[in-house]
């Protein structure tokens, strides 16, 4: 039985869908059988195998009852953000803790907000060229919920937003999200995501990230999924005139995972800031993928306003542990003042390790600055040298030096409370890593 046959039994989860959606759902299905499972073959997956997630069968998420582990990470949230919670791709409303909003502001369910929005949903779902297609299309077959966030023009949400996705079942389970953020002019937003878990699954996410005029937002993510799930996602973000987009990522978990960010930056003056960590052990198998297509071309001498883009990933490999970097600017005819950067530097600390990197520029346009670079290596034998001759043990130091290098692009987040925590989580993860 082909794999894309497998997951058809998601859909009697779907049955109660307005025509438009059952539509699209039957469309995306229709286009994810004829595109397959994506494969080595193409370059954006040259160095990732999709192989244990296609030969896996996987169930109709279902919803879950009391879990301790659910509930001590739900306490265990700041109590000064607002909370959404999903429990196996559904909103969880007695699990979430959302203040009082502005007036406009919407957060909660994808699926509530579609069904009263069938439109403004309908048009958000159509498959575009910015989308990566096999993936996103069974994710729009097939997915149950996600967040919507929507912030109205010059609106200032007052506190930080965390969004828990949990996953847990007994046995494999296909979780597919779909999430869409949009600020309008001069709004601002900061968003921290946590995907984590229990027990074996396959978590699809795809996000959708709209950002108006002069707004801001602050996205950071946690992926800590469980070592016996599978975690891929997809982002996709289109930033307008002198907006702000200010990404992290902290990718701990599962046992094969693959993030994708694409972002086009549509208007002059725009800024996009993407950095991140990777620290991974055992047979863990962790993909980060960038493009990021500079297309404004509305830069004129007088405002001297062309577009930036700024890129920094740190990679600490441990075991038999294999990572990728895949990162690609874009400077479109007649972007000119492009200002864009990309770095991706890697830790190997093991011989046993592997790590595939590929930054790339694709230059249109003669008046930019772009650059690009990659660095692969042990630990600093110098400083190792160093800590020990101020008698520290050479496992601390180790440690110290890990911790250092890993923790190094956390300080690039603005909100202390989250920094700290992934700070903690890093730690922790040190903690288990052995010579």
């Amino acid at each position: 039985m082909p794999p894309s046959t497998r997951l058809d039994g998601a859909i009697a989860m779907t049955s109660h869908d307005p025509l438009w959606l059952e539509r699209l759902r039957q469309d995306a299905k229709g286009s994810f059988a004829a595109l397959g499972w994506p494969t080595r073959k193409l370059e954006e997956w040259r160095y990732t195998d999709l192989g244990p997630v296609a030969e896996t069968v996987f169930e109709p998420a279902g919803e879950i009852g009391a879990s301790s582990a659910l509930a001590a990470i739900v306490a265990d949230q700041d109590p000064a953000s607002d909370l959404a919670v999903f429990v196996n791709g559904r909103f969880s409303a007695e699990r979430s803790r959302i203040g009082a909003l502005a007036p406009g502001v919407y957060l909660g369910s994808f699926a509530a907000w579609s069904a009263t929005h069938g439109e403004a949903a309908e048009a958000l779902l159509q498959p575009t060229a910015e989308r990566a297609r096999a993936l996103t299309d069974l994710n729009i077959g097939l997915f149950s919920d996600g967040l919507t966030l929507i912030v109205p023009p010059g609106v200032r949400m007052e506190r930080p937003l965390r969004c828990l996705y949990w996953s847990e079942a007994a046995n494999p389970i296909a979780v597919h999200s779909h999430s869409h953020i949009a600020l309008g002019e001069r709004a601002s937003a900061s968003v921290f995501e946590i995907w984590a878990g229990a027990g074996g699954y396959w978590s699809n996410a795809v996000a959708d990230i709209v950002l108006g005029e002069g707004s801001q937002l602050a996205h950071t993510t946690l992926q800590n999924e469980a070592r016996t799930a599978y975690h891929t996602g997809s982002v996709v973000v289109r930033l307008a005139q002198d907006a702000q987009f200010d990404g992290f990522q902290l990718g701990l978990g599962a046992a094969l995972s693959r993030r994708e960010y694409r972002a086009t930056i549509a208007g002059p003056g725009a800024d996009f800031s993407l950095s991140g960590s990777t620290l991974l052990t055992d047979r863990q198998d962790g993909a980060t993928v960038t493009i990021v297509d500079h297309t404004a071309a509305g830069y004129t001498p007088a405002d001297k306003r062309g577009t930036t883009s700024n890129q920094v990933f740190k990679v600490a490999l441990a075991d038999r542990a294999h990572g990728v970097f895949q990162g690609r600017i874009i400077v479109r005819e007649g972007a000119q003042k492009t200002d864009a950067g990309m770095l991706n530097k890697t830790v190997l600390l093991s011989d046993r390790a592997v790590i595939d990197t590929k930054p790339e520029l694709e230059i249109y346009a003669d008046d930019v600055k772009c650059s690009h670079g990659a660095s692969v290596g042990d630990l600093d034998e110098i400083g190792l040298f160093y800590l020990r001759s101020r008698g520290i043990d050479p496992e601390t130091a180790r440690r110290m030096l890990i911790d250092a290098f890993v923790t190094e692009p956390v300080e690039r987040v603005a909100d202390p409370a989250v920094a700290a925590e992934l700070r903690a989580v890093i730690a922790a993860r040190l903690a288990e890593i052995k010579e």
